[in-house]
């Protein structure tokens, strides 16, 4: 939850941050961007060091450096500065999107993949269900500093009991050791492989949905809709809600249905519901009908991102953290480059952001339809 949480809990506070550095607000949205693209950086990192070292050492060390970089984004004086730490902070919290994966691929088979990823899933979902909300509280009482020695607390917690509880789930035999030339021939047969690139680039155009919701909304529900801090936190997390919703759906539904024809299903509901959020956008449709329509958009993303994360890896047998990394790498740089457009566009927060939904739906649907077809295919 903690690489979640790191964003979700300042992120209502981003108007504060224009105030208090006296910057323009496509400055402050890159704080988020920076953060994006450290991320994808540890992805690659944590997941080529976790088939040498395991998965333990490495979650150690990247809780580490999450601890002390949010620290230092409560000692930045100028803007730039924090967006250097949250470039750290996000090279230090990847692990924790990687391997809390990575450990459940070492330990489950396919079919209970699915059941657990759901699960963590819906774990991963109270940070934006609660973290505003925790957010808009402590900056208001203690100042946009106080959600960053949050995160540094719940880094240290996390790091304490890593160290504690957490069992090493790579077995020593399993472990690959270091090579360049055999490491960029497995990334050089990634990218060309139609499997592995179907589900990286499905859930990148749903991660670039759900990213630009969390990257435009304060703007969206504190600039178009004129909600408070802490109205803007409590819809938020609300909406949320429904991306739990949607994990739990991913969880129950496939045993019995096909991923990829529930994958299918999904990107067609996450389509429409793009659709009106575009039109919507257009017109500046009322709170309430908005607010609906996104959550709809949000379940749907909660019931592709569980699927897609079991299914790309299930060929692979070896080296499954350096294939997740690539995976959650190309997720992430999709993530900067969507907090980049968020940004740049930051004065027309509510059309970028139906527009964006809708190109990006348009990719998943598009996607998920010729896996389909090409499964169907396979099955006859």
């Amino acid at each position: 939850m903690l690489p979640m949480l790191t964003t979700d809990i300042y992120v209502v506070s981003l108007p504060e941050l224009v105030a208090h550095f006296q910057v323009q607000r496509s400055t402050v949205v890159f704080t988020l961007a920076s953060y994006m693209l450290g991320y994808a950086m540890s992805l690659l990192l944590a997941g080529v060091f976790s088939d040498q070292f395991g998965r333990r050492p490495v979650i150690l060390v990247g809780l580490s450096v999450c601890c002390l970089a949010s620290i230092g984004c409560t000692l930045s004086d100028t803007i730039y500065e924090l967006i250097l730490f949250r470039f750290v902070q996000g090279l230090g919290i990847g692990c924790g999107t990687l391997l809390a994966r990575v450990v459940v691929r070492d330990m489950y088979d396919f079919k209970n993949q699915i059941s657990v990823l759901s699960k963590l899933s819906a774990v991963l979902a109270l940070s934006p269900t609660i973290g505003p909300s925790i957010g808009a509280f402590l900056s208001d009482v203690w100042g946009w500093k106080a959600p960053f020695y949050f995160c540094s607390g719940v880094a240290l917690a996390g790091l304490v009991l890593s160290a504690s509880t957490l069992s090493e789930s790579l077995r020593p035999e399993d472990r690959a050791a270091f090579s360049l030339r055999r490491t960029v021939r497995l990334y050089g047969d990634l990218l060309t492989s139609p499997h592995f690139l179907s589900y990286s680039l499905i859930i990148s155009f749903g991660w670039a949905v759900y990213f630009s919701f969390v990257a435009s909304s304060p703007f969206v529900f504190r600039g178009v809709f004129e909600l408070s801090q802490f109205e803007c936190a409590v819809l938020f997390g609300a909406i949320m809600i429904l991306y739990s919703v949607g994990t739990q759906i991913a969880r129950r539904l496939s045993s019995r249905v096909s991923v990829v024809s529930l994958l299918c299903a999904a990107s067609i509901a996450l389509f429409v519901a793009c659709q009106l959020v575009l039109a919507l956008s257009a017109r500046q449709g009322h709170l309430v009908t908005f607010a609906a329509t996104v959550s709809l958009v949000l379940m749907s993303v909660g019931v592709i991102f569980p699927l897609t994360q079991a299914e790309v890896v299930r060929p692979y047998k070896n080296q499954v953290g350096a294939v997740s990394g690539l995976f959650y790498c190309i997720e992430m740089v999709f993530g900067a480059a969507t907090g980049w457009l968020v940004g740049t566009y930051s004065d027309s927060p509510l059309e970028v952001l139906g527009l964006i939904f809708s190109v990006s739906s348009l990719a998943v649907l598009l996607i998920s339809l010729a896996r389909f077809r090409k499964a169907s295919v396979e099955f006859s």
